[in-house]
């Protein structure tokens, strides 16, 4: 019972939350610091007294100065931290005074800001957990089909437009293929592709020529012009010099991309786990 409650990954997450919420207030930037145990010394230092206060913490001038310094790369001088401190209190004084006033319930930017807080913390504490071995191995299992060298081209190509009249064109492309015929190139027109491409994947020919054009050229012979193939561009003489067919990575050589994969997916599981767990305390209550 007790190695199955360890391995549940809901546990995971809520001893996640644990760590990151107690390292909050350390790993937050200057200024986003508001840990827990900073407010309640607030709250404890502001209900001693029936006047309006604002606590102003030395971690809190610390971090005002250091935002000082990082903009204006010096020292503050005593009237200038004097200043940037007072500024910091009238801005509390503000979102106090907004608060009471409740402007900030139902503002759709701010609960945008705190849906977005909500999900960078979540990313956060995905970032934390790392995979093991045996978790990458049965990844690797799982996603062999995507997990291979693509496959390259090395090649010449000749461009034949075809924003010319059928007849026009089938003699062009007649003429191109007694050349081939008498050992001789094909002759190019002008056009901004390149006429030469070394080692290309499919997909960067796909860039250059569109879809179903890297498909076909797997099936043509090596050291031969083949006939005109079609492009979204127009016609193509192709003479391919070296072809390398995909080929399945190794663990290793697919290391890097199982740790990114499992990453996403951890983040996923995350997710749908808290969004459990938010189903199971709220109730959704519809307007009649």
């Amino acid at each position: 019972m007790l190695l199955k409650l360890i391995k549940d990954p809901l546990v995971h997450f809520l001893f996640i939350a644990a760590v990151f919420f107690l390292l909050f207030g350390l790993i937050n930037n200057n200024e986003t610091l508001n840990s827990e145990a900073l407010n309640s010394e607030i709250r404890a230092f502001e209900a001693k007294s029936t006047e309006p206060r604002i606590y102003i913490s030395a971690e809190r001038i610390e971090a005002i100065k250091a935002n000082y310094v990082q903009r204006w790369q010096r020292e503050p001088l005593p009237e200038e931290l004097d200043k940037a401190i007072a500024h910091y209190g009238l801005n509390q004084m503000y979102l106090r005074e907004a608060r009471n006033m409740g402007l900030d319930i139902g503002d759709q930017i701010i609960d945008r800001r705190l849906l977005q807080k909500m999900n960078y913390m979540l990313d956060d504490m995905a970032a934390v957990r790392e995979p093991d071995e045996q978790q990458l191995k049965q990844l690797y299992q799982q996603q062999q089909d995507q997990l291979k060298t693509p496959a390259r081209f090395s090649l010449t190509q000749r461009f034949i437009s075809t924003e010319r009249s059928d007849k026009e064109l089938a003699k062009l492309l007649t003429k191109q293929s007694a050349r081939i015929a008498q050992g001789l190139a094909p002759e190019a027109e002008r056009s901004t592709l390149p006429e030469q491409f070394i080692l290309a994947t499919a997909a960067q020919l796909v860039q250059q020529f569109g879809p179903g054009f890297s498909q076909r050229l797997s099936a043509l012979p090596l050291q031969s012009w083949s006939l005109p193939l079609d492009s979204a561009l127009g016609k193509h003489f192709v003479f391919i010099t070296e072809y390398r067919p995909e080929s399945q990575l190794s663990f290793e050589q697919a290391r890097p991309e199982l740790v990114k994969i499992w990453r996403k997916q951890n983040e996923i599981e995350l997710k749908q786990s808290f969004d459990q767990k938010l189903l199971t305390q709220y109730t959704l209550v519809l307007a009649e």
